[in-house]
């Protein structure tokens, strides 16, 4: 039996997070139509569960993961074996540590991968191809974990009231536990990536579908629920409908993943209108008996959970070789083809099913070898990629050789400190400093050059917070040269208002202030994107503070198209000679800066 309007739940989920991929500065919040997902499950896979205890007093443990393996893995499969050829038409980095990124795909570890190499969900400069598969991942670990927790419950319960009993206080501790590490963690945590990827944190949303489906049940409803859905007209359903959509509407509007506020209640909000929305559709199934659900809304349904698992490589690639508008369509194309492929022909064929086309039979001797025929070029394929694939990326790399480079500079600043001794009869020490992060630090070669006394301190993830923290350090070192350049605001912070406003009131007096705005050629255009909003808050503070200078990185970048070819649009260059052109532009700019600052009054007041 399947409930009609159901569909409707998975599709709201799809193009909440279809939209966010797609314009991410517009749709800011629509990451949370995973939760919207993580629910959804909990309440289905508990409520089957609860269904096949009535029909059959037991419960097949293995049945239902077999079950969600042949639904899972061979899309899952197919994504992977038809991305991988793509790869080798865009530049080498996404293809650096390609193996560890399948094995955690495969292994259903995509999240704790991502938590273990330090990945944050939002800020990938090279995004990984698979990073997406992290939400699957934490499905199949409930899964696992959920399906043997009810298991072991039905061997106690001796019917379905008392296993909904027990499974509604199991579920309930569950939500109370991951609600609670949810919140501590993204209070205690400096990666909240950590937290969102956690299945212990933010797997609550599971448990609160579990709670439902003992609550409400699916097929055969509760008594209590009954009596509620007595009470809801036509009317009413729709309109309890309508107001759980728009609550996922402003969501998806005002939420962003950096602030608390999204996992303390964002997250929460999320899955209750879920929950209405569930509620009102199966309400909505009895009343529009005679009716049938629209084809093309089962059709989207059917193929949701490959368009989830195909969109975002394909919008990657696409992405690299075309403008956004081309990558969004050809994204879409390619999603709905192999998604529909995969629902509709590979995985009956898996299982043995019979395929129906068009209203037409299609039967096939010997399937599963004429698949293995067929997918054996790709697999090979798969496993060459992997195993030719660099461990990591040419970026990663040239910025790697940087940062050693620089720390042969880390000798001035000894002798810096040491000259200091003297210098502090007589005031601040001369000289120029830059902490900077990995676009700093890509520049370092060049600012070296052309101003040899300055000291590079270039960190790859440095944030406005860390630059503060250097600067504080380097000041209680008495070596903190009377020129400062902050260049730290391409790895984005809510409050960048607050980071500055610090660096601009701790910083001790005589010395200037060089603010290099932030570069994010990804959201150029987009004026509301928090790297333009923290350009527009240091130019503001440049007209406020006589002492305080702006190096436009922003307005060079844009100005010099020709260093962002083949490039993730935040760090320059992509050979040798793009990268010292970008290097020339970065140290001229920083030169004219410094001449100007020089050139006005330091800070006299601490």
């Amino acid at each position: 039996m399947r409930i009609k309007w159901f569909s409707l739940v998975r599709i709201t989920g799809m193009v909440m997070v279809l939209l966010y991929h797609f314009w991410p500065s517009i749709f800011r919040g629509g990451f949370v139509g995973v939760d919207l997902f993580l629910t959804f499950s909990g309440f289905l896979t508990t409520a089957l569960f609860l269904e096949e205890f009535s029909s059959q007093q037991h419960i097949d443990l293995f049945g239902f993961y077999r079950r969600r393996l042949y639904r899972i893995f061979p899309p899952l499969t197919l994504m992977l074996l038809v991305v991988l050829p793509f790869t080798l038409l865009i530049r080498s980095d996404f293809r650096a540590g390609l193996a560890s990124q399948m094995a955690a795909v495969l292994g259903f570890v995509t999240n704790y991968f991502e938590i273990a190499t330090g990945g944050s969900y939002e800020n990938q400069f090279v995004p990984h191809l698979f990073v997406h598969t992290w939400t699957l991942a934490m499905e199949v670990q409930l899964y696992l974990v959920w399906g043997l927790v009810i298991w072991g419950l039905s061997r106690i319960a001796t019917n379905k009231e008392q296993l909904r009993g027990l499974i509604f206080a199991v579920a309930s501790i569950g939500f109370l536990v991951t609600f609670v590490r949810l919140i501590w963690g993204s209070i205690a945590t400096i990666n909240l990536s950590w937290v969102y990827y956690a299945t212990g944190k933010h797997g609550f949303t599971f448990f609160l579908g579990a709670i439902l489906a003992c609550f409400m049940g699916m097929y055969k409803p509760t008594v209590l629920v009954k009596h509620l859905f007595q009470k809801l007209t036509l009317t009413k359903t729709l309109g309890l409908f309508a107001g759980a959509s728009l609550v996922l509407v402003a969501l998806t509007f005002l939420l962003t993943f950096e602030s608390v506020w999204t996992y303390w209640v964002g997250f929460l909000l999320t899955s209750v209108a879920t929950l209405a929305m569930i509620f009102s559709a199966r309400q909505l199934h009895d009343l529009t008996i005679a009716s049938k659900e629209p084809v093309f809304l089962t059709y989207l349904a059917n193929i949701s959970y490959g368009i989830y698992l195909f969109h975002w490589p394909f919008l990657i690639i696409f992405s690299e070789m075309g403008s956004r508008a081309i990558a969004v369509g050809l994204s879409l194309l390619f999603s709905f083809v192999f998604s529909s492929l995969s629902f509709y022909l590979l995985e009956p064929l898996i299982m043995g099913k019979e395929i129906t086309l068009f209203g037409v039979n299609l039967t096939f001797k010997q399937p599963k070898k004429v698949l293995g025929v067929m997918a054996a070029p790709l697999v090979l394929l798969a496993f060459l990629l992997a195993l030719m694939s660099p461990r990591i990326g040419a970026l990663e790399k040239d910025l790697m050789v940087q940062g050693l480079e620089q720390a042969d500079t880390k000798m001035g600043q000894l002798r810096i400190q040491v000259d200091g001794q003297k210098a502090s009869d007589y005031g601040v020490v001369e000289g120029v400093m830059v902490i900077g992060d990995s676009v700093a630090l890509r520049a370092s070669d060049g600012i070296t050059k052309a101003i040899p006394d300055a000291l590079v301190d270039g960190e790859v993830s440095r944030t406005l917070e860390g630059a503060y923290d250097v600067m504080m350090a380097t000041a209680k070192n008495k070596a903190l040269p009377q020129t400062l350049v902050i260049a730290a605001g391409t790895n984005t912070v809510q409050d960048y208002q607050e980071q500055l406003d610090r660096i601009v009131k701790d910083m001790p007096q005589g010395h200037h202030l060089i603010l290099v705005t932030p570069y994010d050629g990804r959201v150029a255009g987009n004026p509301g994107a928090i790297a333009n909003l923290t350009r527009d808050y240091e130019l503001s503070l440049a007209e406020k503070y006589d002492w305080i200078t702006v190096a436009d990185w922003y307005k060079v970048a844009s100005n010099n198209p020709k260093i962002w070819h083949y490039t993730d649009y935040v760090h320059f260059g992509s050979d040798s000679d793009s990268i010292a052109d970008g290097q020339a532009l970065y140290a001229k700019m920083l030169t004219k800066a410094i001449a100007k600052a020089q050139e006005g009054s330091v800070k006299k007041h601490h």
